[in-house]
């Protein structure tokens, strides 16, 4: 009886495994046939079919269903004709979890403890903090109880803050932002922040930092939006050294608080010298030469992202302190000093979809490597419900 339990355990868990990864491809695909729908007139003149029978066959050592659509799409917008684009499927189920030990991703990327695990200086300063069910101050002092004196001394020296989930806030969810009036925190939608209001959401972790204010090189792009460089990160498997794939910038749209596009927002890519490419994509998946709200804001006149190389050194070094994972997304900001901060580590149901369309192949040169390291290393792959 217990052995056919652990089966029945077993086989549910696979079961439930291949549900999650498949809400994640429908996902993903709806994000695809938006981009082909709202660009096609950019598909009259048909895609390199020498390149896609090289695409075909690169993919399909995995022997894991795929689809040649990402491929069509992500080279004619992007213009960069490549079998190493990576199919969105074979990403998630194999190389993700192959690449990163996905098993410890809620404790890495909890912001409540950015600031004891890293650098602490890269990141925003907590100010309170929200864990199983007890609150702590920045130092993870215990505070108990939670009273107004409390509150109001550990408020004294900012105006705006920032209160968000330490785990999962994709798309900006749950992100509220408190602007002092007249002595009173409020946010947009005029609730307090009370002791009785902390003590609601203490049920899931939270954290209050303090609200970093943007370089007027990236403000322009969005006033009231923390606009973030998203950089990808790989500690390759051949030498052990970390590189930066891949560089996108995001904003958001007026009055929109986060820059992420499936809130509204827009993304521009990047290249490796840090210079902003020609376009980008809107939250409808659009192609757009400029900001959508500010048509004198071009991409193309735009050059190089300030301080780029500084956000490259800043993620590249608490990269350096993840050892269990080789591939990590990072927003990365410049405040207005001019100092880079990391805002958000992600490391699971990484971006591929727009990333690729707009900046090319994910892996670009070490497209070959990832794929010989994942087939050569099924046995490590390790797979979890998020």
């Amino acid at each position: 009886m217990h052995a056919f339990l652990r089966f029945l355990e077993w086989l549910l868990r696979k079961l439930a495994l291949r549900i999650q990864y498949y809400i994640v491809i429908i996902n993903y695909h709806k994000r695809i046939v938006r981009l082909r729908i709202k660009n096609k007139d950019r598909f009259k003149a048909g895609h390199d079919k020498q390149m896609l029978k090289q695409f075909v066959r690169k993919w399909s050592v995995f022997n894991h269903p795929f689809s040649t659509g990402p491929f069509k799409i992500y080279s004619v917008i992007s213009g960069k004709s490549s079998a190493d684009y990576v199919p969105d499927n074979i990403f998630y189920w194999i190389i993700e979890p192959t690449l990163n030990r996905i098993k410890t991703n809620f404790a890495w990327s909890d912001k409540n403890f950015y600031e004891k695990f890293y650098t602490p200086e890269l990141f925003p300063r907590g100010i309170l903090r929200c864990v199983s069910n007890s609150f702590y101050d920045r130092e993870y002092r215990l505070i108990n109880p939670l009273d107004r004196d409390t509150l109001d001394t550990l408020l004294t020296e900012f105006s705006r803050v920032i209160l968000k989930p330490a785990q999962d806030t994709s798309g900006g969810k749950n992100i509220e932002c408190f602007e002092r009036v007249n002595g009173t925190f409020l946010n947009g939608s005029g609730q307090k922040l009370t002791i009785e209001y902390l003590h609601k959401l203490r049920s899931s972790d939270f954290i209050i930092q303090e609200a970093i204010v943007s370089h007027p090189f990236y403000s322009r792009f969005n006033p009231s939006s923390l606009n973030t460089i998203r950089l990808i990160t790989y500690r390759s498997v051949r030498t052990g050294n970390i590189e930066v794939l891949r560089g996108i910038i995001r904003f958001g749209t007026p009055g929109c608080l986060t820059d992420n596009i499936h809130t509204g927002g827009a993304a521009v890519g990047i290249t490796e010298s840090g210079d902003l490419s020609s376009f980008g994509i809107d939250a409808n998946a659009k192609i757009i030469y400029h900001v959508p709200h500010d048509p004198s804001v071009r991409f193309s006149e735009i050059g190089k992202a300030l301080n780029f190389d500084r956000m490259a050194d800043a993620a590249r070094k608490v990269a350096s302190q993840i050892l269990n994972f080789r591939l990590i997304s990072f927003d990365v900001c410049t405040d207005v000093t001019g100092a880079p901060r990391i805002i958000e580590i992600n490391i699971g149901n990484q971006e591929t979809a727009f990333i690729q369309a707009i900046d090319g192949p994910f892996f670009g040169e070490f497209t070959d490597e990832v794929l010989e390291y994942c087939l050569a290393n099924k046995k490590i792959r390790n797979h979890i419900l998020l």
